[in-house]
């Protein structure tokens, strides 16, 4: 897998293919009619 994204990556077609990060490194947005606001962490 690992070189199959490598050669996505020289191709231009993936910028990169790190891997999950922690969920307490993540962010959630939230869709409220055209209005959106990011919230840092899990719910």
């Amino acid at each position: 897998m690992g070189k199959f994204n490598e050669e996505l990556v020289k191709a231009g077609i993936m910028r990169a293919g790190d891997g999950l990060k922690p969920s307490s490194q993540g962010k959630r947005v939230a869709f409220d009619g055209p209005g959106r606001t990011v919230i840092d962490g899990p719910g």
